[in-house]
């Protein structure tokens, strides 16, 4: 706590160490993780409320904000509690509360070509994709659904009963879905300003058009 709170980030401390040697004066080593910001390729940009993030479910961490968000890591939000994160490229993206999401694969090169996979396990995620090359891919994926993009703005929900919801907000998403194995079926496109959604039983909705904001 001493060192937290004379400014190093908590989640990235993992030993401190006394120094036991008789001749030598009281110390403690610390040992931490530090990246260069040139090779954070994406970090938290707002935390509220019970956060948490770690490559297991065992090694879930506060989540605080300007920490740097890994490859394989999954990222939980409690009751009440929401996060943004934001990649190098000016993407990102936003957990709702009581989610949980998989960073499968976060990868932007210094031209800016991008990589991106999540897997939402539950939840709602609300990603907003800025145009990059042809070549860069970005996918949100549910059990049984996948929506993947280019540069566009779209909402995807993993509901308690197996099923997937997608909601174009611009742009252009295709969804598509993912059987048991993880193959992937027929996509779809889906406009903006309309949704779709995949059925427990892996079957696609036609896309409708969304109710008017408020």
């Amino acid at each position: 706590d001493l060192v937290v709170s004379g400014g190093m980030t908590r989640n990235r401390v993992f030993s401190l160490v006394p120094r036991t040697e008789p001749s030598e004066p009281p110390s403690i080593t610390v040992s931490f993780t530090e990246r260069s910001p040139e090779h954070v390729v994406a970090a938290f940009h707002s935390v509220e409320g019970n956060v948490r993030v770690g490559d297991t479910e065992e090694s879930l961490k506060p989540a605080e904000p300007g920490g740097p968000v890994l490859g394989n890591e999954r990222v939980v939000t409690g009751r009440d509690s929401k996060v943004w994160v934001v990649l190098k490229d000016g993407s990102g993206f936003k957990l709702g509360e009581n989610a949980e999401v998989k960073v499968v694969q976060l990868e932007v090169s210094d031209t800016m070509e991008r990589r991106v996979k999540l897997d939402l396990v539950k939840g709602n995620l609300e990603a907003d994709v800025r145009p990059a090359g042809a070549s860069s891919t970005f996918e949100a994926a549910t059990r049984n659904a996948v929506a993947a993009v280019r540069g566009t703005g779209f909402r995807v929900k993993a509901d308690e009963d197996g099923s997937s919801k997608l909601e174009t907000l611009h742009g252009m998403v295709t969804l598509a879905p993912k059987a048991a194995d993880g193959t992937v079926g027929q996509s779809v496109e889906v406009p903006a300003g309309k949704g779709a959604g995949v059925t427990s039983a892996g079957k696609i909705e036609a896309p409708r058009a969304l109710l008017a904001a408020p």
